[in-house]
């Protein structure tokens, strides 16, 4: 056997990542910044007669008034796969804008170096969905990076989510 990850494996280290980049922007934002990890139904015990509900993101926050839900997207090739992204996910997301929030898809290409990160507001990413959904599976990363805001990446923390809480 290999010593290659999963692929889930690795979205967990985008999770983790993007876990330590909200700490960091906690501490420069004390008073006007909250964020906590939703878990994933997965992560529980598997209990008989027992059903959890699906999470909506993987992340929620709160800064300056404004609400977030974020969800990660972890890639390992050059284009993202549009099922990959669940139904309970997109409504979620759609909830949130309809409500006053932003619903925030973090995007992760990791398979060539440097590894980047491209935050994508949901409206935008289902506009570019519904364009591509009759003739694709997937969306090019090009695509991603047009209507994307390329996050810097900081060294042994993650990514500066600054300039996608203070429109930077």
């Amino acid at each position: 056997m290999g010593t290659r990850k999963s692929h889930s494996r690795l979205g967990k280290i985008f999770e983790g990542e993007i876990s330590r980049s909200l700490r960091a922007f906690k501490r420069r934002h004390p008073n006007t910044f909250f964020w906590h990890r939703l878990s994933d139904t997965y992560s529980y015990i598997q209990i008989p007669n027992v059903i959890l509900p699906k999470q909506p993101g993987d992340f929620i926050s709160l800064y300056r008034g404004t609400f977030y839900l974020l969800e990660c997207k972890s890639m390992h090739v050059d284009r993202f796969d549009m099922s990959n992204l669940r139904e309970h996910q997109k409504e979620g997301l759609a909830q949130v804008v309809r409500a006053g929030g932003r619903g925030v898809l973090l995007f992760s290409f990791r398979r060539k170096r440097p590894v980047t990160c491209y935050a994508v507001n949901y409206f935008d990413y289902k506009a570019l969905e519904d364009a591509l959904m009759k003739e694709r599976k997937s969306i090019p990363r090009e695509d991603i990076e047009r209507i994307g805001l390329k996050l810097k990446r900081i060294p042994r923390v993650g990514w500066d989510m600054t300039p996608l809480f203070e429109g930077r």
